[in-house]
């Protein structure tokens, strides 16, 4: 029987950097036209050549080969404008959808609204309507939407 390999796919951590030091080495290194506008490849890079040595001294063993998945990652992550340029399209795409998904929800809304008072034998004020008025979201409806976005979030540990 053969045990199974669980990998840790979690790409986001977050660091506090303290040391006024290591900031100015990093302030001197973001000059370079290479790093200017990539922090990430920064640390990335620090990590690339530091841990091996780190690893090193608390081990004892240490890989000196470049491994082959980090050079087609670089390659993947070029930082020569080309991406960047495609990741700021997909990001004001994706603003643009949740724009108009916000505009259905508050106009689907209004009209669930609207209906509901009618129904209920209430006036519907054609004022208050063209105003946005009735734009809440429906009750019923609320905590449906919470625990989607919590869920969208992701689960905390």
């Amino acid at each position: 029987m053969t045990k199974k390999s669980t990998t840790d796919t979690r790409t986001r951590r977050y660091i506090r950097i303290t040391d006024e030091g290591l900031w100015q080495q990093i302030d001197n290194i973001s000059q370079i036209e290479k790093y200017s506008k990539s922090f990430n490849l920064i640390i990335n890079d620090a990590l690339f050549y530091g841990l091996p040595i780190l690893y090193k001294k608390l081990f004892g063993d240490v890989q000196d080969e470049i491994p082959e998945t980090y050079e087609r990652h670089r390659e993947q992550v070029r930082d020569d404008g080309a991406n960047n340029e495609f990741y700021q399209i997909i990001v004001r795409l994706l603003k643009e959808i949740v724009l108009n998904e916000t505009i259905n929800k508050s106009m689907l809304s209004s009209i669930f609204n609207a209906c509901k008072e009618g129904y209920n034998g209430e006036t519907v004020s054609g004022k208050e309507f063209a105003v946005g008025g009735y734009s809440g979201t429906p009750d019923y409806l609320e905590s449906y939407e919470l625990k989607g976005l919590k869920n969208i979030g992701g689960k905390k540990k």
